[in-house]
């Protein structure tokens, strides 16, 4: 979720197109890689990691990631999001302006605007889908870590 607020924080929605769909490619190519290491770890016929130390190398693979991860966005802050070359600066636009009040949907009002609004469609297809294959997934991932 820190990631892809942060893409909407630096890319503007006419840019969206152009940029999202790598970042989804990036991201999901850690996948595979992160299937392989805990394959190779955590399998239950290991014989590289002695039982007692199998989470120890995910570990430092996830902090060592972590300390990675908080330099680059660090290094972006400090350097890319200051450069008025490759960074436009105008202020975003604020959600809470004060002289306009929002309107108060009811429920029924609340579905025909996510149904009509192709962007609010999008994202509630997106919390759906994510929803489904996050339950289906933790169930045989918890399986599994009951079973090691």
């Amino acid at each position: 979720m820190l990631f892809w607020q942060f893409c909407n924080t630096i890319v503007r929605s006419g840019e969206a197109k152009r940029f999202y769909s790598h970042f989804g490619l990036l991201g999901n190519i850690s996948l595979p890689m992160v299937a392989v290491v805990f394959w190779i770890f955590l399998s239950e016929d290991s014989n590289y990691v002695p039982k007692h130390l199998q989470m120890m190398p995910v570990m430092i693979i996830v902090i060592a990631m972590d300390c990675v991860f908080l330099g680059i966005y660090t290094w972006i802050q400090n350097n890319v999001m200051t450069d008025p070359k490759l960074c436009d600066q105008e202020k975003p636009v604020s959600n809470a302006d004060p002289k306009k009040k929002k309107a108060k949907l009811s429920m029924a009002d609340s579905f025909k605007m996510i149904f009509t609004s192709k962007y609010l469609g999008l994202i509630c297809l997106l919390v759906l889908c994510y929803g489904i294959s996050i339950n289906l997934v933790e169930g045989v991932w918890k399986s599994k870590i009951k079973k090691l």
